[in-house]
């Protein structure tokens, strides 16, 4: 009479390892939390960067304002717009600004923005013309800056 048990492994089954039916589903659940999480990631990073061009925009308006308020150069400053970039300038209009003063951001590629072209603050009092809203965007949401008549700028 032979006390020998059977070791674990063979009292379930012969077999070992996983089946081919096993890795097929087990690599379909990986791929569908990976491109969760790919999707995540991608809308985190637009966000973050939608968040600092709004910051950009917002800090380049402000500037404007209080060089304008300063008096720095005896002339007003602004904010010019493209579809691509904008530019904080130093003169009267954009196009008769000093150009050695130009500071420029460029949109990151999925970025949009939309608002007044120009607008510029006045030397003296900082009041802006003309006032409007920017939108900038991202495809997944929004984020509007404010220009009032006082000369306040907001972000929401």
């Amino acid at each position: 009479m032979s006390s020998r048990a059977a070791s674990p492994a063979r009292r379930i089954g012969a077999r070992a390892g996983m089946s081919l039916i096993e890795i097929i589903i087990s690599i379909g659940i990986l791929t569908v939390l990976a491109s969760f999480s790919v999707q995540l990631s991608l809308n985190f990073f637009r966000n973050q960067q939608l968040d600092a061009t709004s910051d950009k925009l917002t800090n380049y308006l402000r500037t404007a304002a209080s060089e304008s308020l300063r008096e720095a150069g005896d002339v007003a400053h602004g904010v010019h717009l493209t579809a691509s970039s904008f530019t904080l300038f130093r003169g009267n209009t954009y196009a008769a600004r000093v150009t050695s003063y130009d500071e420029s951001y460029t949109l990151p590629s999925y970025v949009t923005l939309s608002g007044p072209t120009d607008v510029i603050f006045a030397k003296y009092t900082a009041v802006p013309t003309p006032i409007g809203i920017y939108s900038l965007g991202n495809g997944v949401r929004t984020a509007q800056i404010i220009v009032n008549a006082n000369g306040s700028i907001t972000r929401q």
